[in-house]
């Protein structure tokens, strides 16, 4: 069934009109060692959208297209309507972002928006900034980032990035923000050198601007496949192929033909292999409210959780602390659900970084531009509390 969605996104695309997602809703399921086999199975057999889950909480978010076959059998199950329609919950985003654009953080800016914008940040702050390029995407952009420091003597490194899922609008105005605060405040230059990818997925976010907005993956073509695309969160090395990912081209969750397959994950990991001293690694998304560390692909606790447990608690009680909001704390595989080929277990077990992390932010996919200051704000609460915990270890 996805497949004809996918086809109908390349006519779309050619005749440059964006896909509609009429009659789509989403539904809240409730699931439980009864019926989650049931619930992946028809999710894996019709390449139904998972817009969320959270394994501690038991539930999964499921966008269904407007198939009754497909939406009777999933409303055997205990649920709830999250959205009615997809379609109509996009535009209410959408006329909101338009219609502001006053000051920078109001509105989701598009790839050459957010440029414009670092550019600017970077003759503001001579001093304090410096641009770094990880490689070049599928397309042949250059994936850039900003390295905000102060002078002296050699400190240790944090690494963050947002945008790695394309569709996840919120990660991009969130990792921003972190720039512009740090810059503002210089919160903990004396002790760490920050380096910020904002957009990692650019292919991926500049198709979710202008033809489908809930696409997630790269923008790399399939040998042998129409579906287009490879889940960069699902083709770093370590655990590679395992539980949590797929091998279908057209699945949201494709692991691409080897570990690194895109060049994305090849540059990015080169990148941060190269960094001295790299103590701290963030992959923002969204979304679900959770602060989560290595393994992704086992739900065996990783040998240093003692010591990544702190530094997590730490990063919940800043977050809570911002706007009062709880994230649930823990490994990626028990918090969340298993997934394999993801940036934090290569990080922590390729790279060698014991504080690697990732965060769902609170919300949505489709979130309103009202939404970006609040969850922008705690996030880099989050953050600081979390990285300041390590100035004395």
């Amino acid at each position: 069934m996805k497949l004809f969605f996918v086809l109908l996104a390349v006519i779309l695309a050619v005749c440059g009109e964006k896909v509609k997602y009429n009659g789509y809703s989403v539904l809240r399921m409730q699931i439980n060692n009864t019926n989650l086999h049931d619930i992946r199975n028809i999710v894996e057999t019709f390449n139904l959208d998972v817009w969320g889950e959270n394994a501690l909480e038991e539930w999964i978010d499921i966008m269904i297209p407007p198939n009754e076959a497909i939406s009777k059998f999933l409303k055997r199950h205990d649920h709830v309507i999250r959205i009615e329609d997809v379609e109509k919950f996009i535009q209410n985003a959408q006329n909101e972002n338009v219609t502001k654009r006053q000051v920078f953080f109001d509105h989701f800016p598009t790839w050459e928006e957010a440029n414009v914008w670092l550019d600017a940040i970077q003759d503001v702050y001579p001093a304090n900034t410096e641009k770094f390029i990880v490689g070049r995407t599928y397309e042949g952009k250059e994936i850039r980032g900003i390295k905000i420091f102060v002078t002296g003597s050699p400190k240790r490194a944090v690494f963050l990035q947002g945008g790695i899922h394309a569709r996840e609008w919120i990660t991009v105005t969130s990792a921003l923000y972190i720039v512009q605060q740090l810059l503002v405040s210089k919160t903990l230059l004396n002790n760490f050198d920050f380096y910020i990818v904002p957009i990692f997925n650019i292919d991926g976010y500049i198709y979710t601007h202008n033809v489908e907005r809930l696409w997630r993956k790269n923008r790399q073509p399939n040998s042998g496949s129409t579906c287009m695309g490879t889940d960069l969160n699902r083709n770093y090395q370590t655990g590679w192929g395992r539980e949590g990912s797929s091998n279908n081209p057209c699945s949201d969750i494709y692991r691409g033909t080897t570990f690194s397959s895109s060049p994305e994950v090849m540059s990015i990991s080169a990148y941060i292999s190269s960094i001295n001293n790299l103590a701290y690694f963030l992959d923002v998304h969204c979304c679900g409210s959770m602060f989560m560390s290595a393994w992704g692909f086992t739900t065996d606790l990783p040998a240093d959780y003692g010591a990544m447990l702190p530094v997590m608690q730490e990063a919940q009680k800043g977050i809570e602390n911002a706007n009062g909001n709880t994230y649930s704390i823990g490994t990626s595989a028990r918090v969340i659900y298993i997934s394999s080929g993801g940036s934090v277990d290569w990080v922590y077990g390729g790279a060698g970084v014991i504080q690697s992390f990732t965060l769902e932010a609170i919300g949505s996919f489709v979130a309103p531009p009202s939404s970006i200051l609040p969850i922008a704000q705690e996030i880099y609460s989050g953050v600081i509390a979390s990285v300041g915990s390590l100035v004395s270890k």
